[in-house]
């Protein structure tokens, strides 16, 4: 069976025709992968530190200087950018907020998450609580994508850290 030139021609040309959104996907995502690491950077340079972990996912990432035990979060929203950091030595202890609320209609009840953060319970009693805050359904949409995987990972994570540095005290 011999292939003549123009049915190759045609068959590259609806290859690439139909390669290009998946292309264009693709580089969007990579390009708002590095503009969050620039954030997350510029964040860990404020006080001279340096991102050496990190995971970004929408307009959102979350990263740790490894060697200062410094963990850093930012957030690109309509509201404004949210830049947070917070050193492992002051918390006593990490975890995650899955706020909910339950919603009916005709076909039953259904659970929303409202807010997903996650949650610095410092040693010091007298400061309050810092949290990240990793979904907001007033400003994120309706849908998790992901956040819930990324809390609970940088949790253990940051538990490990505190259990660490509490044992080599």
């Amino acid at each position: 069976m011999k292939i003549d030139q123009g049915t190759i021609i045609t068959a590259l040309f609806f290859l690439l025709i139909f390669s290009i959104p998946f292309i264009l996907l693709y580089l969007s995502r990579r390009k708002r992968e590095k503009q969050n690491l620039v954030l997350l950077n510029r964040e860990a340079g404020k006080n001279n530190l340096r991102v050496s972990k990190f995971n970004t996912w929408g307009n959102t990432s979350i990263g740790m200087d490894e060697t200062a035990n410094v963990v850093f979060f930012t957030k690109k929203t309509a509201v404004g950018d949210t830049g947070l950091q917070m050193a492992i030595a002051e918390a006593e202890k990490c975890r995650i907020d899955n706020i909910k609320r339950t919603q009916s209609n005709e076909d039953g009840n259904y659970t929303l998450t409202e807010k997903l953060e996650l949650v610095f319970e410092p040693r010091d009693k007298k400061k309050g609580e810092m949290a990240f805050p990793f979904f907001n359904m007033a400003y994120d949409g309706a849908m998790l994508t992901g956040e819930l995987q990324q809390a609970e990972k940088w949790c253990c994570i940051i538990n490990e850290r505190i259990t660490g540095f509490a044992q080599n005290k």
